[in-house]
């Protein structure tokens, strides 16, 4: 053995035993600064390949009883009951129920990659919210608290040149804009799809998402509100979220 291979042995065994560079650590989402401080990290588990139907965990939640079905149907009527979507095209839908410590299962039933929509909701404040998002690609859940109080409704849109998903969270006289984020943590380089979604308020991040890897929810410490279990079922849904191309 020549002493240069001998010297170039050696230059491996000592890189290899050097740390690895931050640029191989597991990607995440970047926090927005508001919410540092502010909410409780619950991380995810349980999220799996796709097609596989198993139950999402995070802090006190799971989203259990995971179905996913392609659907090719022209209306959904007779599946949202009285929520009154009328949805045109869906490629898939799924379903799942979201359980929770001292509260009835809310029952999540979403409908994926719909081309066209309207959703007529009377908001309790006088007047109605009529959404339409043709054309590109949209996400809409009915969520149903089971326990008699109004359901929410999540639905999400974007256009042609952007990969993130925006619309609305809303029930009752509440509602949360849902925006969709490139960020990553540690750099100013974005992804080129979602990281994860922030629900605002008047433009105020006030919980979030992260949909890569193994992901987490972000949401304010203390017991479970309505609107923070409604946040959650949301969360699961966009966890759940499988982008599925047409058949």
């Amino acid at each position: 053995m020549s002493a240069a291979f001998r010297r170039l042995v050696r230059l491996a065994l000592l890189l290899a035993a050097l740390p690895l560079p931050s640029a191989c650590q597991t990607a995440r989402m970047e926090v927005a600064p508001a919410l540092r401080g502010q909410t409780v990290e619950m991380p995810v588990q349980g999220r799996q390949i796709i097609g596989w139907d198993s139950d999402v965990t995070f802090g006190p939640y799971r989203a259990a009883g995971v179905r996913r079905g392609w659907t090719s149907t022209t209306t959904f009527g007779s599946v949202w009951g009285n929520l009154d979507y009328s949805v045109l095209r869906a490629d898939q839908r799924y379903e799942f129920d979201l359980l929770a410590p001292g509260a009835a299962p809310t029952r999540c039933q979403c409908a994926v990659g719909v081309n066209q929509q309207w959703l007529d909701v009377g908001l309790g404040r006088g007047g109605e919210l009529n959404l339409q998002m043709a054309g590109q690609y949209s996400l809409a859940c009915a969520l149903d608290p089971g326990d008699g109080s109004p359901p929410w409704r999540l639905t999400l849109g974007r256009g042609a040149t952007s990969p993130l998903l925006q619309g609305v969270l809303f029930g009752g006289q509440t509602a949360f804009q849902v925006r969709g984020t490139q960020r990553l943590a540690g750099t100013s380089m974005p992804l080129m799809e979602a990281t994860g979604y922030e629900f605002q308020q008047d433009g105020q991040p006030l919980a979030a998402v992260e949909v890569i890897n193994e992901g987490a929810v972000f949401m304010p410490p203390g017991p479970a509100t309505p609107w923070s279990r409604a946040v959650a079922a949301a969360s699961a849904a966009l966890l759940l979220h499988q982008e599925i191309g047409r058949r």
